[in-house]
């Protein structure tokens, strides 16, 4: 009963938030209440709760997907330990509440923590070895995000305010540079961005319907929505070039990655970390909306996905192999069309939600005169999108089905297809939706024939790219090779586990717990002190000869010198 009446709860109180959200859109509302509790040295500790049409919008799709998954889930976790599943969840949106509506970098800290922390009790749900291993990779990774929140909040306090909107108009400092920098940090953490993607791919140790929530609009999006917020700051400094250069090394890292990858949840995982690391090299566009449209298209067919693979491994009994999975079309039709409506909104196929965002990004881009460099990498990342899904969909659909025949193939588990049906629908519908609602375009990009073919022809290119990749077999050592480096994400995360383990083992040596460095300069030290000084002293007063030759041996030497 958890599932069913916080879902319909959630339900209704998303559909009211959107309705509210368009309202404000519409008539240009912001409401901002002030709680004021202390004023030291002309610093002002208050709470402040902004309340717009962005925030509103983003919370009632966060609110309305999590209505979703919660329906989704009575049959995928099932009644095992299901009042923690579901208060787990809604701590988790609480926390994600408090990020989106309170301009305050405190608070902002509370909400991060709680994300940290509720994740990893999501990751480790099911309990075994991996999922210990995944949630702690997770809680540590994003604990860099924390750390660069809370020097921020020391920083910050340089300006007399932590209210983050308003210190953008106050001269800036070292200190207030160093505080953006930090901040930029712990987005870059949240949002997996290079060098801290590792892990996200093994977070997926997680049950499906929280990659579903995490992957798709909570935790990845909440470092891209905490910048977009702070897009004033990421304007003054011109840091174009930097987020340039990091979201496309991430889109393409990831994009890579999905093409050599087998595992299926790894492979939606992957295109989650590519379309971020997209986000990230539009987030100095147009104040940050074109980053906060992809955000939220993105959110409605990931999630779909998300849950398509998820009845998928439910049904083959844990299989998430894409060798041993074919001819899904005649054993599950219903799940491979939502599946394949998401791959194609992914892939930006007319008219659907994917469609809308990227081929805005790509028609303003192309229409300001950007960089050469920059606008390969973007389409070279759109290519390797395309490649990936429809390698994805081919495996899924034409090659031969490879598994066990007895396990649980059909359509009729509603409680799973139900709301997919529903999310369906934002899918298709989502992207239109928030172009109306959100830009008035009273201009007109023109562009080239050129350029609109080039998005076409990048497209055709990565369908035959993801065909090669199918069919095309060796044994060649390069190809291994470079297969096993896009795997890893280019030895990304071998090379966190070695550090993790370096660092587990200094700390262990620098701890301040038993054993630690507060025991030699404690008890323990001045215990061997003593112990030692006893040890001389009884070679002293016991007359021993190798002392005082050892004595001589060094006064001649002092002499000598």
């Amino acid at each position: 009963m958890y599932y069913y009446s916080y879902g319909l709860i959630f339900m209704m109180a998303g559909l009211l938030i959107e309705f509210v959200g368009g309202f404000m859109l519409f008539n240009e509302l912001i409401y901002l209440v002030e709680l004021k509790f202390l004023l030291i040295n002309s610093v002002l500790i208050e709470l402040v709760i902004l309340i717009d049409w962005m925030g509103l919008i983003f919370s009632g799709f966060v609110i309305l997907i999590t209505s979703l998954i919660m329906f989704y889930s009575k049959e995928y976790v099932g009644g095992s330990y299901e009042s923690r599943f579901v208060y787990l969840i809604f701590l988790f949106l609480m926390s994600m509440m408090f990020l989106i509506y309170i301009p305050n970098l405190v608070m902002v800290l509370l909400g991060w923590d709680g994300l940290g922390l509720v994740s990893y009790c999501l990751v480790i749900f099911y309990s075994n070895q991996r999922s210990y291993g995944a949630g702690m990779l997770t809680v540590l990774m994003n604990r860099v995000g924390d750390l660069g929140i809370l020097m921020g909040i020391s920083l910050m306090f340089s300006v007399g305010s932590w209210n983050y909107l308003f210190n953008y108009k106050f001269e800036y400092s070292t200190m207030v540079n160093l505080g953006v920098f930090l901040v930029v940090l712990a987005g870059m953490t949240s949002s997996a961005q290079m060098p801290f993607s590792s892990w996200l791919p093994a977070a997926m140790a997680a049950p499906t319907p929280v990659s579903a929530l995490v992957h798709s609009s909570t935790l990845v999006t909440a470092g891209v929505y905490l910048l977009v917020r702070f897009n004033e700051y990421l304007i003054y400094y011109n840091v174009t070039f930097f987020f340039y250069c990091l979201g496309s090394l991430t889109m393409i890292m990831a994009g890579m990655g999905a093409l050599m990858e087998y595992d299926l949840k790894k492979i939606v995982a992957l295109s989650t970390l590519s379309q971020l690391g997209l986000m990230f090299m539009i987030l100095p566009f147009d104040s940050g909306m074109l980053c906060y449209f992809h955000l939220m298209s993105h959110a409605f067919f990931s999630a779909l996905l998300f849950m398509g693979v998820g009845v998928i491994i439910h049904s083959f009994g844990d299989n998430q192999d894409i060798r041993f999975l074919g001819n899904l079309i005649t054993l599950l039709p219903g799940v491979l069309i939502f599946i394949n409506l998401s791959n194609f909104a992914l892939g930006g196929f007319p008219f659907l939600a994917g469609f809308y965002s990227k081929d805005l990004i790509m028609e303003f881009y192309c229409f300001n005169g950007g960089n050469v460099v920059v606008m390969f990498m973007y389409y070279f990342g759109a290519l390797l999108t395309v490649s990936y899904s429809f390698r994805m969909s081919y495996y899924l659909m034409v090659s031969p089905f490879k598994g066990f025949v007895d396990y649980l193939c059909a359509d009729n588990m509603y409680l799973l297809v139900i709301p997919m049906m529903m999310l369906s629908l934002l899918a298709l519908t989502g992207g239109a939706l928030l172009h109306y609602l959100m830009f008035n375009m009273n201009f007109i990009i023109y562009m080239g024939v050129k350029f609109k073919f080039l998005s076409l022809m990048s497209c055709l290119l990565g369908i035959l790219i993801g065909y090669l990749m199918v069919s095309f077999k060796s044994s060649n050592f390069i190809f291994l090779y470079l297969k096993m480096m896009c795997s890893d994400m280019m030895f990304l995360c071998t090379l966190v586990n070695e550090l993790s383990g370096l660092f587990v083992v200094v700390s262990s040596r620098l701890s301040m717990l038993d054993m630690g460095w507060s025991e030699l300069l404690g008890g323990s030290g001045l215990k061997l002190m003593l112990l030692k000084g006893s040890y001389f002293s009884m070679m002293v007063y016991s007359s021993n000869l190798k002392f005082y030759f050892l004595l001589m041996s060094i006064m001649m030497l002092v002499f000598m010198m």
